[in-house]
């Protein structure tokens, strides 16, 4: 955490306490941004930690939170062709808490849903559909969003990206070349630091599941994943309170050169309006003047 970081999120509420006009006519985005940042300020609700799923809308994250906490009837979360998630749905298995989404792209509200549960959560599934290719311009402007406001490093390395859907792909070749891209977009958004990304096959885990075949599940790398979920999740076992005060202070010192500039404008407006009633008082004063003068004119007339 930077020295400023005390310094900078004093500045913050001390601002907050004296704008109280509309924050989204002057900054766009500028009040759900501050109300995120509450909630990440308030403690975790419990000491578990918790690990948000998210992704766009139909690219199968509850299919894989159900494999992960071990559902192979698919009724822990809710999976459907149409949209089922409309809030953000919790399941505790073996210690941890998952968090279920909505997809990023149903609606506005449906994103601050997701983007709340990431500041609640201490890791993060980014699930990605392979067989349509690429991060989406949906996808990337998330990222890009998460890439300004976070510590550097820190999202990537409490995140693994999750490619479904293999079933759809052309063979091994696309998946393969599927996570280069992935990878090189990342790399793009984030600077640097290389991502973890893992190909799962939902289906494939599923079958082995209910058919008890060990080799099918293994085959999958649903398994895979989550030993590398667990490696994650123990390794910010320690560390969590800290982390969590880091990013609280990195989104403070984001947010507060925006509110610096809404005051700003705020102050010059008033200024502007201070202006304009003085020279209404002074022209007031002015008329107010003259009309007494007239008046004694015709008092001596009469």
């Amino acid at each position: 955490m930077s020295e400023s970081s005390p310094n900078a999120a004093a500045a913050l509420r001390r601002i907050l306490g004296r704008l109280s006009f509309d924050l989204n006519r002057e900054d766009p985005g500028l009040e759900e941004a501050i109300g995120r940042l509450a909630e990440l300020a308030s403690p975790p609700k419990d000491q578990g930690l918790a690990v948000a799923c998210i992704g766009l809308y139909n690219h199968g994250k509850s299919s894989l939170l159900n494999n992960l906490v071990g559902d192979a009837d698919n009724r822990t979360f809710k999976v459907s062709d149409s949209r089922q998630t409309v809030r953000n749905q919790e399941f505790t298995h073996d210690g941890i808490r998952f968090i279920d989404t909505p997809g990023l792209n149903a609606s506005g509200d449906d994103d601050s849903a997701a983007l709340s549960a990431l500041e609640q959560s201490d890791v993060y599934l980014f699930v990605h559909k392979a067989s349509v290719g690429g991060l989406d311009g949906i996808e990337r402007a998330v990222l890009e969003r998460i890439a300004s406001s976070w510590p550097q490093g820190k999202f990537l390395s409490r995140t693994i990206f999750v490619l479904t859907n293999l079933d759809k792909c052309r063979g091994q070749g696309q998946i393969e070349e599927v996570c280069g891209n992935v990878g090189s977009q990342l790399r793009g958004i984030f600077g640097a630091g290389d991502a973890d990304i893992i190909p799962v096959s939902t289906t494939t885990y599923m079958k082995g599941l209910k058919e008890g075949k060990r080799l099918l599940c293994e085959h999958s790398a649903v398994p895979a994943l989550w030993a590398l979920l667990q490696g994650k999740v123990q390794g910010l076992a320690g560390s969590r309170e800290a982390d969590r005060q880091a990013r609280v202070s990195a989104m403070a010192e984001s947010i507060l050169p925006r509110l610096l500039q809404v005051r700003e404008r705020a102050q010059q407006e008033l200024s502007e309006v201070q202006g304009r009633l003085g020279r209404r008082q002074q022209a007031f004063h002015s008329l107010k003047q003259r009309y007494k003068k007239l008046r004694r004119r015709l008092d001596a007339l009469s």
